[in-house]
């Protein structure tokens, strides 16, 4: 009897009993999963990015991350009672829908979200001629709305959606709830694939008109990336992801974004916050300091800040050089519970105030 348990193998010892060969597959399956979890962890925080509209969207939201964050926890147990659920109903079948349960899972929290979204509706709204859009925006014989607020200034007779994010009737063009001056209704459109926009004027970026002209005369570097990560330049000029014009000596071939969604760009001489030059900044040894979001009982790090970096010898705020600072105990990050920004170090606070919370994380750090 014992030579028979030492010799099973690792699948049957997880299952708690002998598995056919294709529920092997399914098990390995589900544990190469794990390789895709930190992924995941990653994705999972920007649920948090937009602001909370109920208890049932916070609800929702911790469902949806709690979902991600405890995978490895609940996998090797759901497994096997799945296993052994499978096996007592004598349906060697239904193992095999082991690993749906976490995506169904997922998507009922994410289903909840959007149907309580979904049935908010506009303050006098008229229930007989309204109809939804899309996710933001709305309309009935009456009004335009965009996320249930009146769209002041819309027409709804002559109101269209050209992609997520912009719109247009016969007098204006919006960006999200914002009326883009001077473009032009109707000759702009949204370029395909892109978030870029143009018109008969001019390029757009967001809700932004900037100093292109045209954007099919540009040349492009890293546009299969997606336009969050791309440059341009008409052969004088160089433009940023955001279309902002870079200072001269930009090198066109080398520069990239240091950092997806943050806003410092190098190339292999020079380092840049947005299209400004982070004078003296190095540009093998740039990096951005990790923001450390404080809560009343938990701190994370798992993001990096948007305003201060550091090359090993200097720290920056934004595109300026800050004088004096102890780079290797330098924190910054950003309190919840007081809803503002801090940094600091050994020595002193460069942003924010001394709390509670802020000066245990400098006493954990040491200081």
């Amino acid at each position: 009897m014992e030579q028979k348990t030492n010799s099973k193998g690792l699948t049957a010892r997880i299952l708690g009993g002998q598995p056919t060969a294709y529920q092997k597959i399914i098990v390995w399956f589900m544990l190469l999963t794990l390789l895709l979890w930190p992924i995941g962890i990653f994705v999972s925080v920007f649920f948090w990015d937009a602001p909370i509209q109920s208890s049932i969207d916070e609800i929702s939201r911790w469902g949806v991350t709690l979902t991600i964050w405890l995978y490895p926890i609940y996998l090797f147990p759901l497994i096997k009672l799945w296993f052994k659920l499978s096996k007592r109903m004598g349906m060697t079948w239904l193992f095999y829908l082991c690993p749906l349960i976490p995506v169904v899972v997922f998507y009922l929290f994410l289903s909840l979200a959007s149907n309580v979204y979904e049935e908010r509706k506009p303050e006098g709204y008229d229930p007989s001629t309204y109809k939804s859009l899309n996710a933001m925006y709305a309309l009935d014989a009456n009004q335009v709305y965009y996320g249930n607020k009146i769209l002041e200034g819309a027409d709804p007779s002559t109101f269209k959606v050209l992609s997520g994010n912009y719109a247009t009737d016969m007098h204006h063009v919006w960006y999200n709830d914002y009326i883009i001056e001077g473009a032009d209704p109707a000759s702009f459109v949204v370029l395909k694939g892109l978030h870029y926009a143009q018109d008969k004027h001019r390029v757009y970026y967001e809700a932004y008109g900037t100093a292109i002209r045209d954007f099919n005369t540009l040349r492009h570097k890293n546009m299969e990336n997606g336009m969050y990560n791309a440059f341009h330049t008409d052969g004088t000029t160089i433009y940023n992801p955001k279309l902002l014009p870079m200072p001269t000596g930009t090198d066109f071939l080398t520069i990239y974004r240091v950092k997806e969604y943050r806003d410092w760009y190098a190339d292999k001489e020079r380092v840049y916050y947005e299209n400004r030059l982070l004078s003296g900044a190095n540009p093998q040894t740039f990096m951005i300091f990790p923001s450390h979001y404080v809560n009343e009982d938990y701190v994370s790090d798992n993001n990096l800040n948007t305003e201060y970096s550091h090359d090993g010898n200097n720290v920056f705020y934004r595109d300026s050089l800050m004088s004096g600072v102890d780079v290797a105990s330098f924190i910054c990050g950003y309190d919840f519970v007081e809803e503002q920004s801090f940094a600091f170090d050994k020595n002193r606070y460069y942003q924010g105030t001394p709390n509670p919370r802020i000066e245990k994380l400098r006493q954990d750090n040491g200081m």
